[in-house]
């Protein structure tokens, strides 16, 4: 049975699946765990004004950039989730991803669990990009937050720099954000 079938939920409805455990908040970002697309995927619901839309699938080991990171290292995205250079990896094999890495567990013993996000942007990086970069995103994540007035904060006395730890490529120098964003 497909929970998922539905174009719109309401907020009720998604604030009961994520009590049930069959949704689970994805906005602060994260490596996804759970189906490829070619196991049936994950399905993401997008909050709209006072409902979710479900418009979008994604698979496991792709990695949900949240909002502060994504407009801190806007330039960064395309560099980062190259489809050319590492979608070589034809053959994608699970693994087990460092302990400290934020996760957005969407395994079932039957099915998945859908991500709930928004209504903030974000960024989706491919899975072999993920893998190839998945240090570098973790740093990113661990470098950037919202503040209680809604203002990305820098989370350094000096912004850092972000080294793009690529296992395809090897260790590229990147350069460091230098303001702050609303």
């Amino acid at each position: 049975m497909n929970l998922f079938n539905k174009a719109f939920y309401t907020k009720t409805d998604i604030a009961s699946m994520i009590e049930e455990g069959l949704v689970v908040d994805g906005s602060a970002g994260g490596l996804v765990l759970g189906r490829s697309h070619h196991e049936g995927g994950i399905r993401m619901l997008f909050l709209m004004e006072d409902y979710y839309t479900n418009d979008m699938e994604i698979e496991g080991y792709e990695y949900i950039m949240n909002s502060a990171v994504l407009s801190t290292y806007e330039s960064y995205f395309d560099f980062i989730n190259q489809p050319v250079e590492h979608f070589v990896d034809k053959n994608f094999e699970d693994y087990n991803p460092d302990e400290k890495i934020k996760k957005i567990d969407c395994r079932l013993l039957v099915g998945s669990k859908a991500i709930a996000i928004g209504p903030h942007k974000f960024g989706i990086v491919n899975r072999s990009s993920t893998k190839g970069f998945l240090k570098t995103l973790k740093d990113m994540d661990d470098s950037v937050h919202f503040n209680k007035e809604g203002y990305i904060q820098i989370l350094h006395d000096n912004p850092i720099d972000i080294n793009f730890y690529d296992q395809f490529c090897g260790s590229v120098q990147g350069k460091r954000p230098t303001k702050s964003h609303q």
